[in-house]
C-alpha cells in the first residue's frame, strides 16, 4: 500500500532573509534557511522505486542562502516541516557542517563560485529527497543517525566534486560518463557556461538526473545507455566521478575508450569501488604492463578496505588503491600521453587521474 506524507507548511513563516551567519560561531545559520526550503507540499510514493515520477511534484525549486558573495534564493514550505523540533536541531547541526565545508571550499576555489552554488542547490534537493524517502518508508535508522551519515558523505563530496571540476578544461563540451542520478559533474560544467551531457546506464537514474537538471535550470542532456555501446565523437572533455558497475572495471573501460577516441582531448577520472573490478582485468594492462589476473584481483580486494577508516588494514587498502592508479598512469605514459594525479585529502577514493593528448 502506498504511503503518503503531507506537509501543509502551516508552521512555516513567510519568506525572509535567512542566509545569515551566527555571530557567536561565525558558522552559517541553516535553521531559518532549511525551515523554508521550497519543494512540493504534497508528496506520494509507493514501495516500488518511483522517485522519478513522485519525488518531484509541482513547481520548480528555488532557494536562498548566502555563501560568501553568492546568493541562493528560496521560498515556500518543505518536507522539513514534518520533523519534530529535536529532529530539526539534529538536522541543522549536520547541515551546518556541510554548508560550512562549502564556505571553506569557496575560499580555496574563489574562481568556482557558480559551481559551488550549483552544488549547494543539488545537496538541498538530495536532502529533501532523502527525508521523504527514508522517513516515509519506515527506515530503521533514526533521523539523527541518518543525518550524521549524510553529513560525513556530503562533506567528503564537497571536496571531491569541486576538486574534480577544477581539473576540467573550461573551453569545449564536457561528457559526464556513468553520471548516476545527479550527473553532478555535468551540472557543474553547465554552471560555468559550458555545454555538457551525461551518460548513465540506469534508466531511472538517467531520468532522475535529467529531472534534477531541469529543476536547477541547467541545459544538460542525460542519455541512458551503456558506455560500451555508445559513440562520443566530437566531445573533447571527458569526466567521470566514481564510476562503478558490479563485475566490471568501469574506470578502466572509460580510460581505454578515451584513449581510442581521436576527438577526446582530456580526461578527468576519479576511480572508486575496486571490489567491483576484481574479476575483470583489462586486457590492455596485461598486454602492455604485464599485470597478472592474480595481482589485479589481490590489489582490488585490498583496495576495497580503503573505504572503511575503522579497519586496522586501512593503510594497506589505501596503498593498494594507489598502486591501482599507478597502473593506470603507467599505461597512459606507456602510450606517450601526458598524465598527472591530483590527490583530494580526507577522502576514501579521492585520487583524480588527469590526462591530455
Amino acid at each position: 500500500m502506498a504511503n503518503e506524507i503531507i506537509s501543509d507548511g502551516s508552521s512555516i513563516p513567510g519568506q525572509r532573509d535567512y542566509g545569515q551567519r551566527c555571530p557567536e560561531t561565525e558558522h552559517v545559520d541553516c535553521c531559518r534557511f532549511l525551515s523554508q526550503l521550497a519543494l512540493p507540499t504534497k508528496f506520494r510514493f509507493s514501495e516500488s522505486d518511483t522517485r522519478v515520477d513522485n519525488l518531484f511534484v509541482g513547481d520548480s525549486v528555488q532557494f536562498e542562502f548566502l555563501l560568501g558573495d553568492l546568493t541562493i534564493q528560496a521560498n515556500g514550505p518543505s518536507a522539513f516541516a514534518c520533523l519534530d523540533p529535536a529532529q530539526r536541531q539534529d538536522l541543522f547541526k549536520s547541515c551546518n557542517v556541510v554548508f560550512n565545508e562549502l564556505v571553506k571550499v569557496s575560499t580555496e576555489f574563489p574562481h568556482m563560485g557558480s559551481e559551488i552554488e550549483t552544488l549547494a542547490r543539488l545537496f538541498l534537493i538530495q536532502a529533501e529527497v532523502g527525508l521523504r524517502r527514508n522517513f516515509g518508508n519506515g527506515s530503521s535508522r533514526t533521523p539523527s543517525e541518518l543525518f550524521k551519515r549524510v553529513e560525513k558523505r556530503l562533506t567528503r563530496k564537497v571536496r571531491e566534486c569541486i576538486a574534480l571540476a577544477d581539473t576540467i578544461d573550461r573551453e569545449g563540451e564536457v561528457l559526464d560518463l556513468a553520471c548516476g542520478g545527479t550527473a553532478v559533474m555535468g551540472l557543474l560544467a553547465t554552471a560555468r557556461g559550458q555545454t555538457a551531457r551525461g551518460i548513465e546506464i540506469g534508466h531511472r537514474s538517467a531520468s532522475l538526473a535529467q529531472r534534477i537538471a531541469s529543476i536547477l535550470g541547467r541545459d544538460l542532456r542525460v542519455q541512458q545507455g551503456d558506455i560500451r555501446d555508445l559513440s562520443y565523437s566530437d566531445t573533447p572533455h571527458w569526466v567521470s566521478k566514481h564510476p562503478c558497475a558490479k563485475g566490471r572495471a568501469l574506470p578502466d573501460e572509460i580510460l581505454a575508450q578515451w584513449v581510442d577516441d581521436p576527438t577526446a582531448c582530456s580526461l578527468s577520472l576519479m576511480p572508486c569501488c575496486p571490489g567491483n573490478a576484481r574479476v575483470s582485468l583489462p586486457l590492455h594492462y596485461s598486454t602492455h604492463l604485464g599485470v597478472t589476473e592474480e595481482r589485479w584481483d589481490q590489489l582490488n580486494a585490498l583496495a576495497s578496505i580503503a573505504s572503511d577508516t575503522r579497519s586496522k588494514r586501512w593503510s594497506e587498502g589505501k596503498a593498494a588503491f594507489a598502486e591501482l592508479n599507478e597502473i593506470r598512469v603507467n599505461y597512459l605514459q606507456h602510450l606517450g600521453i601526458d598524465v598527472r594525479v591530483v590527490v583530494v585529502k580526507d577522502t576514501h577514493f579521492g585520487d583524480i587521474i588527469c590526462a591530455s593528448k
